[in-house]
């Protein structure tokens, strides 16, 4: 099991107490400060927040080995990412990405790779950690189906599907293309593409099994003790009128991990059955487990609201569990920054700050201004944290 590089992760994130947004640390003193100054302005900031940041596809985790109670600093950070997607999500696949799982980790560990494009690129400085976390729905399909698997059972779906694969332009073609309007043309067929990945393919247990074991096997192959850690885990794709996807990191060894396959949003929407499938892997495993809610401001008010999936009053038992499987949240993303939403923080300059090639909020024409706030302080990190201590102590008396 991973100690070597990061804390067990239960450890860590048990005692993360904020969610902030790291740029806000280029102020002006910090652009004239030094950079051993800038090193110890970093670190005092921490200190302060003890926060968990991802930034695009880097997560910032600080690993705290001392209980804050004693008021120490942190001892290390570790930069890293655990939203990778590769050739085997069907969504990344239709819309030009061939990057396997071993070019991925190789990149992330500071080898230059070819990009689905066909340029090279490299990392200036290697990460300390990475979880791929390709999309569970019908993982490995489309990449299974490009090299002639037929894992499709209805001929007429597996036909239809091949010829709008083949018919599907590469990322090669866009970045070559001899005009802006060519560039937007190819572009927009990858983006109506991505709708491919809505079909539910009814999958094979033993592809599925073999696709699983993959993930886990590169996993493995790819860690290398006191210098890159490697996790295995996906993402959960759900959809309730709103985004409310997660991606679902695993700590255990290659036979606990092999142990399962992945719970999809194909078993349930409700996050509840998710916990429920985590808390079975952590009982029967010994392993752990956490997930790890993204694009919430995609979410339409859906992650974070006042009641259950059915609907139902949110219950101690309830917030328990998700306090237990939930500790972190992955704020910042190329889908939009989800830390505060001008609706809600109007005062704050940086409110308005990347929210996205599409503000579900704002673009909702048919809400009212008071449901859009409402929806905004269901889906938004600072909010959340700031109505967590209302409803634990309305509960049990304690903050939440």
């Amino acid at each position: 099991m991973r100690y070597s590089r990061v804390l067990k992760i239960r450890e860590l994130t048990t005692r993360i107490c904020s969610i902030m947004f790291f740029k806000k640390l280029r102020s002006k003193k910090e652009k004239l400060a030094s950079e051993s100054q800038k090193i110890r302005m970093t670190r005092d900031f921490f200190y302060k927040i003890a926060s968990v940041v991802s930034i695009s596809f880097i997560l910032l985790l600080s690993a705290i080995s001392i209980s804050l109670a004693e008021d120490s600093y942190p001892d290390n950070l570790y930069w890293g990412d655990t939203h990778v997607h590769t050739y085997l999500s069907s969504d990344a696949f239709s819309t030009g990405t061939r990057i396997t799982l071993d070019q991925a980790y190789r990149f992330a560990k500071g080898d230059r790779v070819r990009a689905s494009g066909g340029q090279y690129a490299s990392l200036r400085r290697p990460l300390d950690f990475l979880m791929i976390a390709d999309h569970a729905e019908d993982m490995g399909a489309f990449a299974a189906l490009s090299k002639g698997e037929k894992v499709i059972k209805d001929k007429n779906k597996l036909a239809e599907l091949i010829k709008n694969l083949v018919s599907l332009p590469t990322a090669k073609d866009i970045v070559n293309s001899k005009t802006e309007d060519e560039f937007i043309a190819l572009q927009n067929k990858l983006i109506y593409a991505k709708g491919l990945k809505q079909t539910k393919f009814n999958l094979d247990q033993n592809f599925r099994r073999k696709v699983w074991d993959q993930v886990v096997d590169e996993a493995e192959r790819h860690y290398e003790p006191g210098k890159f850690t490697t996790f295995v885990g996906y993402e959960f794709s759900a959809s309730n009128n709103g985004m409310t996807h997660r991606n679902i990191l695993f700590l255990g060894s290659p036979d606990e991990t092999k142990s399962i396959l992945p719970f999809s949003s194909y078993h349930s929407n409700d996050p509840n059955d998710l916990w429920d499938f985590m808390a079975q892997y952590k009982r029967e495993t010994g392993g752990d487990v956490i997930s790890i809610p993204h694009n919430s401001n995609l979410s339409r008010g859906q992650m974070f609201k006042n009641e259950t999936f059915d609907g139902e009053r949110l219950s101690y038992s309830y917030l328990k569990t998700r306090a237990e499987f939930e500790p972190v949240i992955e704020v910042t993303q190329y889908k939009g920054d989800s830390e505060t939403h001008p609706l809600i923080s109007p005062l704050d300059d940086y409110a308005d700050f990347e929210r996205g090639w599409y503000d579900s909020l704002i673009g909702s024409n048919n809400d009212s201004i008071s449901i859009k706030k409402e929806n905004a302080k269901n889906s938004y990190a600072r909010s959340i944290l700031k109505k967590r201590a209302k409803i634990g102590k309305s509960i049990w008396n304690k903050s939440f």
